[in-house]
């Protein structure tokens, strides 16, 4: 599999953005989206020139400084990848990293791409597996965690491509924490009053598991503290696991 990294631009003001379309820097389609957050906060995929400007600014409004962290006022400004989006949940200790899953995103397919489902571990075939994780290694080595969590999302698409398009210092948010816990029958984040508790599987070998947004209708909460709904995203009940496509109960 080959491998390509999205030209990214990162953008202090929006005078900086109206640079790069006055040289013609910037190609459509392109996102625009805030450089820290989470749950797909002021992400824009722009396809129409126009309508950058407002999406700078959505990005630049959305940043509320998540996780306790400082808030961010840069944007960037990234190279559309078309493709199937994942997510690499990974632990590094002292520079060695372990991959604990992949996570297959269903996004909506509108400017926003909310995330509304995520379903892992995600079945790569062996040699895709294999590319991923070698470029998640590099971005992981490349911003310099040596030791902690990491989220790195990629696009693989059909002509057999990976694309790292970011990452964060941190595991995944929306609910991918619960899924990883239930998934591997093992806590891994969140107090202990909030993680699940473990069971035995019925079969051996992990159980795939699926979680989904349904906007407007009732759904069960875990017992998990997660992230609140990203501005322009479904609204109505909060995520919930609802099915196992391995086809347990």
């Amino acid at each position: 599999m080959r491998s390509f990294a999205p030209r990214t631009r990162v953008l202090g003001s929006e005078n900086g953005l109206r640079l790069l379309r006055a040289t013609g820097e910037i190609r459509f389609p392109c996102v625009i989206k805030p450089a820290g957050g989470a749950g797909s906060a002021g992400v824009t995929v722009v396809t129409d020139p126009d309508h950058a400007a407002d999406a700078w600014r959505a990005a630049a409004r959305s940043s509320r400084g998540m996780y306790g962290l400082p808030r961010e006022e840069r944007v960037l400004v990234q190279d559309y990848a078309e493709g199937t989006e994942y997510s690499v949940e990974s632990i590094t200790q002292h520079g060695t990293t372990t991959h604990l899953c992949a996570t297959r995103k269903t996004v909506t397919p509108d400017a926003h791409r909310v995330e509304v489902g995520h379903s892992l571990p995600a079945a790569l075939p062996p040699g895709a597996e294999r590319a991923v994780h070698h470029e998640v290694e590099r971005v992981i080595a490349a911003v310099g965690i040596r030791n902690g969590a990491s989220h790195t999302e990629v696009i693989v698409t059909g002509e057999g491509r990976c694309s790292v398009i970011e990452i964060g210092a941190r595991l995944g948010a929306g609910y991918i924490g619960v899924l990883l816990a239930r998934a591997g029958n093992r806590p891994v984040d969140g107090p202990p009053e909030h993680r699940p508790r473990p069971r035995r599987p019925p079969h051996p070998g992990p159980p795939r598991v699926r979680e989904r947004s349904v906007p407007d209708q009732p759904a069960h909460r875990p017992p998990y503290r997660g992230d609140r709904p990203a501005q322009g995203g479904p609204r109505g009940a909060p995520p919930s696991i609802c099915a196992r496509p391995s086809g347990r109960p």
